[in-house]
């Protein structure tokens, strides 16, 4: 069953906003920029919201969840929260986060705790609907016109214009008061701007593009307008049981991004800040605390605030309760998506207004002077005058919700929103607090579509066996001598796609050269970045200098370096590629996507959720960020979960040994990388045709160069681990291949460090594919197999971030997406 309040099926779900003391700001409208926010009203639509420990100062901005001990299902949702930590953490705007059905792990007819989390946390975090939603007072569809106040004549515009579709850009919407942002560039709430701030986002109707009428709201109905299903924004108010939603749109993403950049509402500035969520366990000690209980409605999030000046509000308190009545589905399976957090924090002292006083309001909030508000009641502050130039006023007042039960057949919540108080320095506030009964809609049946799968045929390694040669002599007869037989790790066979149809890899135009260049330095930098900054957490882990069990993409000090890989990339791209105004804006005349080689999709990488639409340089920027990203948590967090940390001071031998592997594969990939950059340069330059590397080249030629160097880098790696981990003779028993091809000898000893004691899997394998085979396959029982296995999922990586991020020069590999 699907009721449009709900994150899945069967009941409602409601942010549930708290009065907020505001000090003597007139808040009424202002015709500039604002979005869906918890605070944004028609008396105050450019209001934004900010998470809780923002002053407005900048830097980093660190928010806890925890899940609260004394209710029910604490252990059973750690997983799930752990998740959406990460998924906040990864800020990775995705297409198709709907996922039905058998598509998914949730059993028929229950609902998903993790699901529903990820958009009540938005709210958390000062996120509101996107969409009209309940809180409307409107029923059915009419609840999925986008965001906004109901203007002058308190009557909501509901007419879906000549396409008839919801939500979209023809809505005659009257005089209601627009509460959502939008692209200036397009109006495409499924896509993202390279920079998100007052520059390219606006709440003003009048900066639609030509021919445009209304904000467009990403609703699932209005994503088929442009060309994506099954995706729709989090925070778009309704969901259907048995519906996986654990990844953020790309408009949860920029009103994300949009708060992110101050209270001057432009990036990279001083009051620019980066959001690291942490997840604090089970206790009820932290800045979001999850509870279930027996609440009346089906899930919500309470929220206290206070603004910092006449636009910008920041959380002071929030909890979410999640009502124990319901078929909960808690997640198992961790999930953890790579960041892609574009905000660079500046720690930049600014002056930061005083905080005012917050009055949080719960089912019944009791002042003095007691006044029982009635569906409208008009209260009258008190001023209290102060020492400074600016008046505190301080509402006071009761007031009491009252939620209606429905009786029917299937359990229907009943929403009563709570209502806000706003203060002007002649106040009179006025409270409503309307009671809405959402009706049950019948949620429509997935049916899974069968694709035959591709048998993979394994290319074997070919076996040199040398002929025994005898020499006949007067005296003796020779004994034959055998080359050692040597194995690599296989790889998978599988078909390469078409390359992407575009212009000849040959720039055409100086500034397509130099968007190019950019483009592929930036990526390799990022990655560079990327891999120094996990390694370096992954071995403090090992060091016992950090918890075990410590998510690195979500370590604050690590996650605010890779913010900052991540928002260089970004402008560098932009700066170069965004044409005469440097900014990523939908100019197809200065920054065709197809002009620079790039097809019309990203390709994806393991399934990581990179197969978005490309349609200018901000998505050319998404894709390669989001490709690097990808591969590197796997070729580098991957590696290090795989391991058990041997405790220094006891197994200080085996400790070696592990951070040996990690710091020599972490090595590896960042010479690799620089290296293929390097070659991807020169011929952006015209100075040479190969591909990069290339083993095969003639000598001398730049590929060749590029694989020499490589195999040297992977010299070194072999040679570091083997020394490390090959027990007192300092080599590897077994003789191994390198990716590149080079044979390594082993000792022929037997006191390697085993494969179980440095904890690595009994199967070499970076990703399922379809078929059920991997890229790199393969048993593990050897220290030898071990090295060969990590050096290919390494090469792997690497391949597909160098294909990525050059995509005219080649057809990106199979074996990225398996």
């Amino acid at each position: 069953m699907m009721v449009r309040e709900a994150r899945a099926g069967m009941t409602l779900r409601a942010c549930v906003v708290t009065a907020v003391v505001i000090a003597s700001y007139a808040l009424g409208p202002r015709a500039a920029l604002a979005g869906a926010y918890i605070f944004a009203g028609e008396s105050n639509p450019d209001a934004v919201a900010h998470p809780k420990g923002y002053l407005g100062t900048g830097g980093t901005v660190s928010v806890s969840v925890c899940v609260d001990p004394a209710f029910p299902h604490a252990a059973d949702s750690a997983i799930s929260l752990q998740n959406l930590v990460a998924t906040y953490n990864a800020l990775l705007p995705t297409t198709g986060n709907l996922v039905f059905g058998g598509s998914n792990n949730i059993p028929s007819g229950f609902i998903d705790v993790e699901s529903t989390l990820v958009h009540e946390v938005g709210h958390c975090l000062g996120l509101a609907h996107p969409n009209l939603a309940t809180e409307s007072g409107l029923s059915g569809n009419d609840r999925n016109y986008t965001k906004a106040a109901n203007g002058a004549d308190n009557i909501y515009g509901t007419d879906p214009g000549s396409d008839g579709v919801i939500g979209s850009s023809d809505d005659v919407r009257g005089d209601d008061v627009n509460l959502h942002w939008f692209q200036r560039a397009n109006n495409n709430p499924f896509s993202i701007a390279g920079t998100v701030d007052t520059s390219s986002y606006s709440r003003d109707l009048s900066a639609l593009p030509a021919g445009h009428l209304f904000a467009t709201n990403a609703d699932r109905t209005v994503s088929t307008l442009f060309g994506v299903s099954n995706t729709e924004a989090v925070m778009q108010q309704g969901a259907f049981s048995d519906e996986d939603q654990r990844q953020l749109a790309h408009d949860d993403v920029a009103t994300l991004r949009y708060a992110m950049s101050g209270l001057d509402e432009a990036a990279g500035t001083g009051d620019d800040y980066a959001l690291v969520l942490t997840y604090a366990g089970q206790t009820s000690s932290c800045d979001i605390v999850v509870r279930f209980d027996s609440v009346s409605s089906f899930a919500s999030c309470s929220v206290g605030g206070s603004f910092l000046n006449g636009t910008h509000a920041r959380i002071t308190s929030a909890s979410i309760s999640m009502n124990t009545g319901y078929n909960w589905f808690f997640n198992d399976e961790f999930s953890f998506p790579t960041p892609t957090t574009t905000s660079t924090p500046t720690l930049t002292p600014t002056t930061t207004a005083t905080a005012t006083p917050t009055l949080t309001a719960t089912a019944t909030v009791t002042a003095t002077p007691t006044l029982t508000a009635t569906p409208t009641a008009t209260v009258t502050p008190t001023p209290t005058p102060t020492a400074t130039p600016t008046a505190t006023v301080t509402p006071t007042a009761t007031v009491t919700a009252t939620p209606t039960p429905t009786p029917t057949a299937t359990p229907t919540p009943t929403v009563t929103p709570t209502p806000t108080l706003s203060a002007t320095p002649t106040p009179t506030a006025t409270s409503t607090a309307p009671t809405v009964t959402p009706t049950p809609t019948v949620t429509p049946t997935a049916t899974a579509t069968v694709t035959p799968t591709a048998t993979p045929t394994v290319t074997p390694t070919a076996t040199v066996t040398a002929t025994p040669t005898v020499t006949a002599t007067p005296t003796a007869t020779a004994t034959p001598t055998v080359t050692p037989t040597v194995t690599a790790t296989p790889r998978l066979a599988c078909t390469p796609p078409p390359a992407p149809t575009g212009p000849t890899p040959t720039p055409v135009t100086a500034a397509a050269t130099l968007c190019q260049r950019v483009i592929a330095k930036e990526s390799a930098k990022l990655v560079t970045a990327r891999v120094r900054a996990l390694h370096k957490c992954e071995d403090r882990k090992l060091a016992g200098k950090l918890p075990s069990g410590t998510f690195c993409e979500a370590d604050p000090k690590t996650a605010t370096k890779l913010a900052k890989a991540a928002s260089k990339l970004v402008k560098k791209i932009a700066a170069r590629c965004g044409g005469d105004n440097r900014v990523c804006d939908g100019d197809l005349t200065e920054e065709d996507p197809a002009a620079l080689g790039f097809a019309s999709t990203c390709p994806d990488f393991g399934a990581s959720g990179c197969s978005f639409g490309i349609f200018d340089c901000a998505d050319v920027s998404a894709c390669v960020e989001c490709i690097a990203s990808a591969a590197t948590a796997r070729s580098t967090t991957g590696l290090f979960d795989s391991m058990v940390a041997a405790d220094p001071d006891v197994a200080k031998d085996l400790n070696r040994c592990q951070r040996t592997i990690g710091r020599e594969a972490a090595r590896l990939a960042v010479t690799r990388d620089k290296t293929v950059q390097k070659c991807w340069e020169g011929r952006l330059r015209g100075k040479h045709d190969d591909h990069c590397p290339d083993g095969a080249a003639a000598a001398g030629s730049k590929g060749r160069k590029a694989a020499d160097k490589i195999q040297k880098a992977e010299a070194r790696y072999v040679t570091k681990i083997c020394r490390a981990c090959g027990g007192d003779d300092r080599s590897c028993d077994d003789s191994l291949v390198g990716p590149g091809g080079s044979f390594f000898p082993g000792s022929g000893g037997a006191d390697d460090t085993t494969v179980a004691a440095i904890g690595f899997g009994a199967e070499c394998s970076d990703a399922a594919s379809a078929s059920g085979g991997a890229v790199c396959f393969g048993s593990v029982t050897t220290l030898g197999d071990l090295v060969e296995c990590v050096a290919c999922l390494s090469d792997v990586a690497g391949s597909c971030v160098d294909t990525a991020r050059v995509p005219g020069f080649g057809a990106y590999p199979c074996g990225c997406n398996p």
